[in-house]
């Protein structure tokens, strides 16, 4: 008998533990990896609301649910295995009838349970990259089973923050088309607005012979007796000139050759480990590393697939904030996710001056959207600068990974864009020494601080506080972040100072190893920092003299 399909993911770094969990959106279920999430209601049907399955805040399926036989099957449970996996039982009545149940019940005029709960459907979706989704139908009668199988699929190609609000901004044509196999085939659903590239090509496979009604795809399938039926989907998303497969295959198989695996592998390997006598440290340590996991990109090369989006299911966006923040605070875990941060954001660092963006030369990406209110620039988010906070997060940034590394070459690439942000700061300062924020956008962010709800301010009688505003948490960014900088000025010297060390110590021979015989090793840096060697500017809203110039 073929062994039954259960949707298990073998050896995932991202397991859900058991523990108490607050539940977003609790009328939703919700599954997601990196740019990718996946929202249905409590069955585990898209059909209303903000359910959905999106892609860089981009709706490209709006429907998905199935009938057997014309009726919608009886939800039994549906429910989030892993960040990435949500599983849903249904069933539905056999058409066999009689004949399909065992002897003992066929007197019983009510009919039996073998009967009316014969046909089994169990759906399996894995979100990331794209979208696959296993439909396991079993007749557990004793009799075999012809069904009509009507899928329901659409896609309206809605903004994520359209589907929040229920209101659209902009609308197009969808044009469906389907193209025929020997065992399903392909619906390809294209959005037809002018300014914006998009479809979902959606791959039925394990169909037959499958018919597209305008609206729905539907087959027949012959079930023998507890023998399970799988057919596929696997939706690949065209998003912007670009086609992205489903990172995961069926039961949710992860391609060991492939690249989100790979690199999954390669951070998972190099992470640090904890054995903690008190289990309850070891499960937060354990679920926040799963956790941690389950936002990575998983996009582009060298470090860039361990940036993470923000938050599930409002902020899959890039947010320069929340990934320095995040991976500041978890450089101890894997600095390769500070490393990513970094080559993802700073290209983005502003070049000029855009009201509408509040960019300015040297400022620092807050939010970069890719949904097709940004796309369409209707909202200012497809490239915004509107926080203070991600400056100073960006000096500690690069001079933590050079804490981590010890790789001068790349902190010394950052060079240009550091000192853009330090002149930014300089051009911000007003006359007492502090950097306020003031959006110039008519669409801005009013508070640009890590407190950025536009009520977020008040005084104590609960009346808004007008901008400009000087936080006091920006304020101490950038002085922790100017004396971060300092590091590469103790680096400096105490690298000179080794080698004139190593060189009256050590036999011209030995001239690879210039720093043995030292008290220190200043080729990691890290010690120099242990031991207490900073910056201190004699102001400290001054920026340091830079260092790294030769």
């Amino acid at each position: 008998m073929q062994a039954r399909t259960t949707g298990q993911v073998a050896n995932a770094i991202t397991r859900l533990r058991d523990v108490n969990r607050c539940r977003v959106r609790p009328t939703d279920l919700i599954v997601h990896q990196g740019y990718a999430v996946l929202v249905t209601d409590l069955q585990g049907w898209i059909g209303k609301g903000l359910e959905g399955f999106y892609l860089h805040q981009t709706r490209l399926l709006s429907r998905f649910d199935i009938a057997i036989n014309g009726a919608e099957p009886k939800s039994v449970s549906a429910n989030v295995v892993d960040h990435h996996f949500l599983t849903a039982y249904h069933l539905a009545p056999s058409p066999a009838g009689r004949p399909a149940e065992p002897d003992r019940e066929k007197a019983d005029p009510s009919g039996s349970e073998v009967v009316s709960k014969g046909i089994e459907l169990q759906m399996n979706a894995f979100a990331g990259g794209g979208l696959h989704v296993d439909v396991v139908l079993t007749n557990h009668a004793l009799a075999p089973a012809e069904i009509d199988l009507t899928l329901n699929l659409a896609a309206d190609f809605a903004d994520f923050n359209e589907a929040l609000a229920g209101k659209r901004k902009q609308n197009g044509f969808v044009e469906r088309s389907w193209n025929k196999a020997a065992d399903g085939g392909e619906l390809l659903l294209r959005y037809k607005h002018p300014k914006l590239d998009l479809a979902s090509s959606i791959t039925l496979t394990g169909a037959g012979h499958v018919v597209d009604l305008g609206h729905a795809l539907a087959c027949r399938l012959k079930l023998p007796p507890q023998m399970p039926h799988v057919l596929s989907l696997d939706l690949s998303p065209h998003f912007l000139g670009t086609v992205h497969a489903p990172f995961y295959g069926r039961d949710g198989t992860f391609s060991s050759a492939a690249r989100p695996a790979s690199a999954r592998r390669a951070w998972a390997d190099t992470c640090e480990q904890i054995e903690a006598d008190n289990p309850l440290v070891q499960t937060a340590w354990d679920q926040a590393v799963s956790d941690l996991a389950s936002l990575q990109v998983l996009e582009g090369p060298d470090s860039k697939p361990f940036m993470i989006v923000a938050g599930m299911p409002n902020y899959t966006g890039l947010f320069g904030r929340d990934a320095f923040l995040t991976a500041l605070q978890s450089s101890a875990l894997n600095p390769q996710t500070l490393r990513g941060a970094l080559q993802v954001v700073s290209p983005l660092n502003a070049t000029e001056t855009n009201d509408h963006l509040d960019a300015e030369p040297g400022k620092v990406l807050h939010q970069r959207q890719l949904g097709p209110l940004a796309q369409l620039r209707i909202s200012p988010f497809l490239n915004y600068y509107g926080d203070q906070s991600t400056p100073g997060l960006f000096l500690l940034a690069a001079a933590t990974d050079l804490a981590h590394s010890g790789d001068v070459g790349y902190f010394q690439s950052l060079e240009g864009k550091l000192l853009g942000t330090l002149a930014w700061m300089k051009h911000n300062e007003n006359a007492a020494g502090f950097y306020p924020y003031q959006t110039r956008s008519d669409q801005g962010v009013k508070n640009q601080s890590w407190k950025d709800s536009g009520e977020a301010v008040l005084y104590p009688d609960g009346s808004m506080v007008a901008d400009p505003i000087a936080m006091a948490d920006i304020q101490a960014l950038y002085y922790a972040g100017k004396q971060a900088l300092g590091l590469p000025s103790s680096l400096r010297a105490i690298t000179h100072a080794a080698t004139a060390c190593s060189r009256k110590r050590q036999p011209s021979n030995a001239a690879s190893t210039p720093l043995s015989g030292c008290r220190r090793n200043a080729s990691s840096p890290s010690p120099s920092m242990q031991t207490g060697i900073r910056f201190e500017p004699s102001r400290p809203t001054r920026a340091p003299a830079w260092p790294m110039a030769s």
